[in-house]
């Protein structure tokens, strides 16, 4: 099981496709003004595609895909073996 705050995708083996469609969620973030929050609807959709993407993750690697979001733990999967993506300690 691969835990821990930041995992490289090639150490994942995903396609090129789910990489991009990551990188692309990832700026959404990154592109904010620091201190900016997202208006609602548009947090909604950025945790709709958050939940997209753990399906599509699971999907490609199968096993367990957890995150957390508003401090909650949520999981896709209950095959086995699989990632952890978790908030890094601050």
């Amino acid at each position: 099981m691969v835990v821990g705050p930041m995992v490289d995708y090639d150490e994942l083996g995903l396609s090129p496709e789910l990489t991009g469609r990551f990188t692309a969620w990832q700026y959404r973030f990154d592109d904010r003004t620091p201190g900016d929050s997202f208006p609602t609807a548009e947090w909604e959709s950025f945790t709709a595609e958050q939940r997209e993407l753990a399906n599509a993750l699971h999907a490609e690697i199968g096993g367990v895909v957890q995150w957390e979001a508003g401090g909650v733990i949520h999981t896709v999967g209950a095959d086995g073996n699989g990632v952890r993506l978790r908030k890094a300690k601050s």
